[in-house]
């Protein structure tokens, strides 16, 4: 009882202590005319700082001041790895806070920035490696993950990233390992939640493409598609035909294995030729074992024998099988992926009378909706399904909502909020906001850049406007406005720092999460300490943690997260094992170093908070030290305390 209440009132005293759819015009740069200047001599100011000016002005507010330099490394740290800044980084920004552009380079650097930024897209992606009914297991889903982590960390155009997604298996050009990396794309059409045990053929194909045209629709273009299959949609610009030109495409493509029983599609990877031609040697030797097997079960079947014989047999047959089972076991075997591909014969579908596949209407030709065309719109081959042309659709400079949509993901996924509308939902019920024009801007900049999504990153973070002082966001003008949010880590940063303050945090990258023998997802527990992105994602049993502090719903595009207050987030900080099995580690760490007390509190609060404790909260601390020799606990037990109710903290669950 005394160690809650310690934690309860610790926990407070830390606390106390610290319109239309871009109106569908044609893609082309904004001008600046109009907007407020800002100071050219200097790293901390970009152009968009005189868009937010300009608004400032027009309401008559004023900036808010700029964030002490603690805060702003720790929040740039998360923004861009996901994880703490080190203990070495906060104790030199303490005597040098110029270092900050230093840093923002060696971040958007390491290969945890595309672990950080890869979470991002997984939940948009509606990444999962299992589907709810029955619990079946995606065992190649993270050949997606890796995929997705890669191409942030080296760069990868953001229009070749949604090309390669689309259409992956189709493109042109490139070695194997590029082929084999645009077929492991193209999982992303594959990870919805399907009931693929439909005994209606028709429906379950339907369903499938509907929900591929409604995640396309959502994670490029921030539009809704769904409705549309049933009638013309009421509120955006998108019409049933609309909605079947698409569905044509995607129909086109084989998503389901074929058989009795229906299943995602997996397909062999290409591999270079010397594992190609060990495969294909281990694949001899294994029909030829099975070859054997037969023709001896034949012999068995027709002889005339005696018992003794007819025993002898099945021990030759005995050893043959076991030689098989040795040799798959032992040997190359051949990669696969989850990916799509054309149907042999493509060709135009129908409209369905009010979403009915059993009702067909009128033929429709493939294409893109009418309220999104521009000249020069790509013309779909009448000999493919048009995933090309679509993929081709959706990356063009001209399309006037995927450049504005994917900058809009970044600056909410920076800010805490979006510049206009919602991340996932950029139609017209949104409206036009007061931010349209800095984010015309920043897409038309974007599209010059390269499509590059790490000078998009490091134009935003290097303005004045993103090193401001965090706002509380509650107030519905300051949502608008296009300042720093306080914000909540999120589930996964709160766990890996945890992990990385005890030290038991397995850095390592890439690979599969699970076991593959495998077979369902029901009751499954991870005792894992790699880093949160390369946990199980299964859609029957998330991660504890994950569960209690609002991760993503891995059936849905999930933009933006929904962030919880509730009691059981406090209940699980003070009584899960987990928690206090960490803090245990981390007081141990601590205490290996010999240090003074001070030293010792100085550590715990950077590890944890980002920042050296302030100086009534060091006075409870070493009360709670002194208290707990007079009771005769241990040094370890007292400082294990300490880190449960700096895991529990406020401070420690939101960026400033």
């Amino acid at each position: 009882m005394a160690r809650a209440v310690f934690l309860i009132v610790f926990c407070f005293s830390v606390c106390a202590s610290a319109g239309e759819i871009a109106g569908w015009w044609p893609f082309v740069p904004v001008q600046v005319s109009g907007v407020a200047e800002v100071p050219t001599n200097s790293w901390c100011y970009r152009p968009l700082d005189g868009f937010v000016l300009t608004r400032l002005r027009a309401e008559g507010g004023e900036l808010p001041r700029s964030a002490g330099a603690a805060n702003l490394v720790r929040r740039a740290s998360y923004d861009l790895t996901g994880l703490p800044p080190s203990l070495e980084v906060l104790r030199e920004v303490e005597t040098d806070p110029a270092i900050y552009p230093r840093l923002v380079e060696e971040w958007l650097a390491s290969p945890r920035f595309g672990e950080a930024w890869g979470r991002h897209w997984l939940d948009v992606a509606r990444f999962a490696e299992s589907i709810t009914f029955r619990g079946l297991i995606f065992k190649e889903a993270w050949r997606y993950r890796n995929y997705v982590i890669d191409a942030l960390n080296s760069d990868l155009p953001i229009d070749e990233f949604i090309r390669e997604q689309i259409a992956g298996d189709l493109m042109s050009g490139g070695d194997i390992e590029a082929k084999a990396r645009r077929q492991i794309a193209t999982t992303y059409l594959l990870l919805g939640n399907f009931n693929y045990e439909d005994k209606d053929r028709e429906q379950l194909r339907m369903d499938i493409v509907d929900e591929q045209i409604d995640t396309i629709g959502k994670t490029f273009l921030g539009l809704s598609f769904a409705c549309a299959r049933c009638h013309d949609h009421k509120s955006e610009p998108i019409s049933q035909r609309d909605y079947f030109a698409m569905a044509g495409i995607l129909a086109n493509t084989q998503s389901t294995r074929e058989g009795n029983l229906s299943g995602w599609l997996e397909l062999p990877l290409p591999v270079p030729p010397r594992q190609e031609l060990e495969i294909k040697t281990q694949e001899r030797k294994i029909h030829e074992l099975k070859r054997k097997i037969r023709r001896a079960n034949e012999r068995v079947e027709a002889s005339s024998l005696g018992e003794n014989s007819a025993n002898q047999n099945s021990q030759t047959i005995a050893e043959l099988e076991s030689a098989l089972r040795e040799l798959e076991e032992s040997g190359p075997k051949r990669p696969h992926s989850m990916a799509v591909r054309d149907v042999s014969q493509p060709g135009d579908t129908r409209i369905c009378i009010r979403g009915n596949v059993h009702q067909p209407g009128e033929i429709v030709s493939r294409g893109f909706p009418e309220s999104l065309s521009y000249p020069g719109i790509p013309k779909v081959d009448a000999r493919s399904s048009g995933r090309l042309q679509l993929g081709d659709w959706l990356a063009s400079p001209s399309n006037p909502l995927t450049a504005r949509v994917f900058v809009n993901r970044v600056w909410s996924w920076l800010f805490g909020a979006a510049l206009c509308g919602e991340p996932d939902s950029f139609g017209s019920l949104r409206g036009r906001t007061a931010n349209s024009d800095l984010l015309d801007y920043l897409a038309a900049e974007f599209v010059r850049h390269g499509w590059s999504v790490k000078w998009l990153v490091r134009e935003i973070m290097l303005s004045h406007t993103y090193q401001l002082e965090a706002v509380s966001g509650m107030d519905s003008g300051e949502q608008e406005l296009p300042l720093p949010k306080r914000r909540p880590l999120s589930a996964e940063q709160m766990r890996d720092t945890i992990l990385i303050a005890s030290g038991q945090m397995d850095m390592t990258m890439h690979g599969p999460s699970f076991n593959r023998s495998l077979e369902e997802d029901y009751s499954f527990e991870e005792a894992s300490k790699r880093r949160s992105i390369y946990l199980p994602y299964f859609r029957n049993a998330l991660p504890d943690m994950l569960m209690q502090f609002d991760c993503a719903d891995p059936s849905v595009v999930t933009g933006q997260r929904n962030h919880g207050i509730v009691a059981s987030q406090a209940l699980y900080m003070l009584n899960s094992e987990f928690i206090q099995e960490q803090a245990r580690m981390a007081a141990g760490k601590l205490l290996s170093e010999t240090k003074s007390n001070e030293e010792h509190l100085r550590d715990a609060y950077r590890s944890v908070l980002g920042r050296i404790p302030a100086g009534d909260v060091r006075k409870v601390i070493q009360q709670h030290l002194a208290d707990c020799k007079k009771l005769g606990m241990n040094e370890l037990d007292a400082w294990s305390e300490i880190y449960q109710a700096l895991f529990a903290s406020v401070d420690f669950r939101y960026l400033n």
